[in-house]
């Protein structure tokens, strides 16, 4: 594992990363404008759709990429904000809980006016992701 760490970004199982599909019905419609290992900015229409891969906890300087993705996004929502944002992905957090991580996301979702589709659709405490072999 070090071995793979050293090697430089780490991509494909069990590291994660993000891709966005977008229908080719829309592709007239649609502009990648911004790609990195750990986001996908794309305009489709008037929509501005930001997918994100935020670090695990175990990840080293683990705030410090949250803040740095929380300030992409804030910058093109700025750039574009005209359009209608989603956002998604895997935020690697319990948006539900109190901790530095979710702390930083929850305060973003306040101050751009965002919603969590997760609470307006009453699902709610929905684990995407349950390992049976860790018990979490």
């Amino acid at each position: 594992m070090s071995s793979a760490v050293d090697a430089g970004a780490l991509r494909g199982r069990p590291f994660g990363g993000v891709m966005t599909l977008i229908s080719r019905k829309l592709q007239n419609c649609t502009k990648v404008l911004c790609t990195n290992e750990r986001y996908v900015i794309v305009l489709v229409g008037n929509l501005l759709v930001c997918n994100v891969y935020f670090p695990r906890s175990s990840s080293r300087d683990r705030l410090f990429v949250y803040e740095e993705l929380i300030e992409t996004l804030t910058s093109w929502m700025q750039l574009y904000c005209d359009y209608e944002v989603v956002i998604g992905g895997d935020f690697n957090t319990n948006l539900d809980i109190k901790n530095p991580a979710s702390d930083l996301v929850n305060r973003f979702v306040s101050e751009s006016s965002l919603y969590r589709c997760d609470v307006l659709s009453g699902i709610g405490n929905f684990c995407t992701y349950y390992n049976d072999a860790l018990q979490r």
